[in-house]
């Protein structure tokens, strides 16, 4: 949590304390003589320094610059004290130093300490500097120290109202950033997503997602910054090096360029950045990725920071591995377990898809069955598994054989789909051709050349409905079969038999 002279409004608050107590010390006192003008000129002097901060909006990085501001105000204040020279300056020197003493105090305990150290000190002041000690300035003592608790009190109060406000804020910051996390089922949106928030949430000039396989940087999310040339580098050669070795902890450093030793890595060129803090997670216990936050100037790290931080990496390790796995499970429920192709189900989910597809843009969409011909008499012979390794081999050759916005399925046992979109019947014609002189050539260990027999039909010149398209596709794999196996049919070489009869 931000102490209370990290915030700039305590900061005025003290300053302009100090030009109130000093104006009323220069009033009430008694000036010595000859000093008016000096005293003129300190009211002046701290008058200009509290505009200053009021009209230049100052974002208070150093607390030592906060401390030698407030004794640069408490040396003014003494100084106008002693110019007075009168009891009554010494109060009000007091009482501003109360006001000091409860934005300090941390605990009741401190308070109540300075409080009686401070009504104390008042008398003793008083008999050091030769005035007549008398009752009322006993009664003053315990004015002071009255102040000061009640300063301490106010002071309490607000730190409690700010740091309920700021964990209010923060609760719902978090809670938002959860809750996006979960919604998304994208990867590339998910990777993207999570620097953007992180950094904005955090107040950071910018956040790095970073993920890493077998100890390499696979990918890098770093806003506004190019990082393609810097994937698929070793941790040792990236900046990241100490936050992965950090195990279970995070690494924080507010200069970066030495800490990191950053001119020996690799992708020094990617961070103009003066702080760093960086947190890894692990899977497996292995490193899968690491989160970075960079500013151009000396970075907040304060505890609460890092709790924060930390909250904010285990949800976004959490949301990918979630989606990853969720993905897994959804590419599990839709593929092949042997060949990996898209199984029966999937298959026909999006052969209905690209045929609505299709019907309603007036696209072409051709489709092809393929049996592996004598597959029967090939695990009798080798052996299921040597079957299996024909099935994957195959599965392999169809999947390099089509486009990335075609579909090969398997179907079941030795029978398998292609949907080429777009694809006249001509070209896909062509395109089982290829595949079945590839597998011709396939070799499986011991085995080589395999027989394949297709039957292809194309939407809309072999039928108007998926059902029918797939019915003349599947007669034209079976005129291939009767023809001796091992070779391409079209749907209109069915027709063109059926005619000749």
């Amino acid at each position: 949590m931000t102490t209370f002279f990290e915030k700039r409004t305590s900061i005025l608050f003290l300053h302009w304390s100090v030009v109130l107590l000093t104006a009323s010390i220069l009033y009430f006192g008694d000036p010595r003589p000859g000093f008016t003008l000096n005293n003129w000129m300190i009211l002046l002097l701290l008058g200009g320094h509290a505009a200053l901060s009021v009209l230049r909006p100052i974002r208070f990085e150093d607390r030592s610059l906060i401390y030698l501001l407030v004794l640069a105000d408490v040396g003014g204040a003494c100084l106008a004290a002693w110019l007075s020279g009168a009891p009554g300056s010494v109060f009000y020197l007091l009482l501003f130093v109360s006001i000091i003493i409860a934005a300090l105090a941390r605990s009741r305990q401190l308070l109540i300490t300075f409080s009686v150290v401070l009504a104390l000190a008042y008398p003793g002041i008083v008999s050091l500097g030769g005035w007549p000690l008398e009752d009322v300035h006993w009664l003053t003592a315990l004015l002071v120290g009255d102040c000061t608790l009640f300063f301490g009190y106010l002071a309490q109060l607000q730190r409690a109202h700010e740091e309920q406000k700021e964990a209010s804020s923060t609760y719902k910051d978090l809670s938002e950033f959860a809750k996006a996390l979960s919604r998304e089922d994208d990867t590339e949106e998910l990777h993207s997503r999570i620097p953007r928030l992180i950094a904005q949430i955090m107040g950071v000039d910018n956040c790095e997602l970073a993920l890493i396989e077998d100890d390499k940087i696979t990918k890098r999310i770093l806003p506004n910054r190019h990082c393609r040339d810097f994937q698929n580098i070793e941790i040792a050669q990236s900046i990241h090096e100490r936050a992965v070795a950090t195990s279970g902890g995070i690494y924080a450093s507010d200069e970066m360029q030495a800490d990191l030793a950053l001119s020996s890595k690799r992708d020094f060129s990617l961070y103009p950045y003066r702080a760093y803090i960086g947190k890894a997670w692990m899977v497996h216990k292995k490193p899968a990725g690491v989160l970075a936050l960079y500013m151009e100037k000396k970075g907040p790290w304060s505890e609460y920071s890092k709790q924060q931080f930390q909250f904010l990496v285990d949800h976004s390790a959490l949301a990918l591995q979630n989606l990853r796995l969720k993905l897994e499970l959804e590419n599990q429920a839709r593929t092949d377990g042997l060949t990996e192709l898209a199984n029966h189900r999937y298959f026909y989910e999006r052969l209905e898809e690209e045929f609505e597809r299709a019907s309603r843009k007036k696209h072409l969409l051709s489709v092809a069955l393929i049996d592996l011909d004598h597959f029967k008499k090939l695990n009798d012979s080798a052996g299921h598994r040597v079957g299996d390794q024909v099935l994957k081999a195959l599965s392999e050759h169809f999947r390099k054989s089509i486009r990335r916005i075609d579909l090969a399925g398997r179907l079941g046992g030795d029978e398998f789909a292609i949907a080429l979109q777009e694809t006249t019947n001509d070209d896909a014609l062509m395109l089982c051709r290829r595949i079945l002189e590839g597998a011709a050539r396939l070799r499986v260990g011991q085995l080589t050349g395999f027989s394949l027999s297709i039957g292809c039909a194309t939407f809309p010149a072999d039928g108007e409905t998926l059902s029918e398209l797939i019915e003349h596709a599947d007669q034209a794999l079976y005129y291939s079969k009767n023809l001796g196996r091992g070779r391409v049919s079209k749907y209109a070489d069915v027709v063109g038999q059926q005619k000749t009869r």
